[in-house]
């Protein structure tokens, strides 16, 4: 008989407590987060710190945190028995909360692509002590600052992973390079923090007793138009993603390096892209000129905030800039895409009976048998 009271006052009282549970299980509940740096390259690392906060008396004595990172970022995870390091994009953890109480944690964080993230999206799955009664709910922090990553696009060595197609196996004399000739010097200045040490001239600087550079000789007219095709092969449509995204990041990679090499030896250059960029409200996007080393990591912004969407074909773009009148004698241009088809060919020959210096980067595998004017320069991209 007290058997049966003792199990109807337990029956009773996990009933009360459940009821309450119910009610109050997720009452002062906080969840926040935020980052140590707001701006890095590929390939960087930072930290996330994220702060969960139980604010009322009751405990939470089984609460699973689920952390989800966008696309693009990886938490650096080591393996305890091997020691190796394993990156993944979502992490689960089970802990208790006591009454008023807070846990913080830190996360060692790799950006892997360049973009513009928002940290701060976490599900959360809380049990009662029973584990019988479960209630789910998902948190998304306010898009702010203290939880934004802007992650810029990397470089590349341009002479490595692209090989003129005219002279595989040596050196190729162009119309304009966007690299200094180290065959012709043209003088000395002092040296500027960035400047290769294999550029230093040692005499002048022994004779003048502080650091010089060799200033080396270019053929380049000083301002350029990159014209980039985000799209990963011509079967792709406008208002899409292209089903190819590591051909269109190496364009961007591709774009970031001419612009980094550019506004460092202070020459002129803009970015025209078939691509949705947060500035563009038009067909296609036409960026600011950069000028100089204080303009570069503007420049880098502007390549970090771009999305991968096709905002329209890039033979119609062409045509528009054609038809615009957009281009001009005195800007040498550069155009960067995957492919090289009969409207590129059309386009590059226009572009040579108005006088304007072109040149090509093909950034994936593909061989094209497309007759292209002689005068114009076609770089590929070289195999690993």
């Amino acid at each position: 008989m007290y058997f049966v009271i003792l199990c109807a006052v337990a029956v009773i009282y996990y009933l009360i407590y459940a009821r309450r549970f119910r009610k109050n299980a997720l009452e002062g509940f906080e969840y926040s987060a935020k980052t140590s740096s707001h701006e890095l390259y590929e390939g960087d690392e930072f930290y996330l710190y994220e702060s969960i906060v139980n604010a009322k008396d009751m405990p939470m004595p089984n609460i699973r945190v689920e952390t989800q990172l966008p696309y693009g970022l990886d938490f650096c995870l080591y393996d305890g028995e091997s020691a190796r390091r394993a990156n993944r994009n979502r992490v689960e953890s089970i802990f208790v909360l006591k009454p008023n109480n807070t846990v913080d944690r830190r996360w060692r964080i790799i950006a892997k692509k360049r973009g513009v993230y928002y940290l701060g999206s976490v599900h959360v799955t809380v049990s009662d002590l029973f584990g019988i009664i479960k209630i789910y709910t998902h948190y998304d922090m306010e898009k702010g600052h203290s939880n934004r990553i802007t992650v810029l696009p990397k470089t590349i060595d341009i002479e490595k992973c692209f090989a003129p197609a005219t002279d595989p196996y040596g050196d190729v004399t162009t119309n304009f390079n966007l690299l200094s000739d180290p065959l012709i010097w043209a003088g000395a200045r002092e040296y500027v923090g960035g400047d290769p040490i294999n550029k230093i001239n040692w005499k002048s600087t022994a004779r003048l007793h502080k650091p010089m550079v060799n200033i080396d000789e270019y053929n380049e007219k000083h301002s350029y138009d990159i014209i980039f095709n985000i799209q990963s092969q011509a079967r792709e449509n406008e208002g899409t993603v292209p089903q190819n995204t590591a051909i269109s990041e190496m364009g961007i990679s591709l774009c970031a390096s001419i612009i980094d090499q550019s506004c460092t030896k202070g020459i002129s250059v803009r970015l025209l892209a078939n691509s949705v960029n947060e500035d563009n409200d038009g067909e296609y996007f036409i960026s600011r000129e950069y000028k100089d080393r204080g303009d570069l990591i503007h420049a880098m912004r502007m390549l970090a905030e771009m999305r991968s969407e096709i905002s329209c074909r890039f033979e119609r773009m062409l045509d528009k800039l054609l038809a615009e009148d957009i281009l001009s004698k005195n800007r040498s241009i550069i155009i960067i895409s995957p492919y090289v088809d009969k409207e590129t060919a059309d386009f590059t020959s226009a572009l040579v009976d108005k006088g304007i210096d072109a040149s090509i980067f093909v950034t994936s595998h593909r061989s094209t048998a497309i007759e292209l004017p002689r005068s114009v320069p076609v770089f590929y991209k070289t195999y690993k």
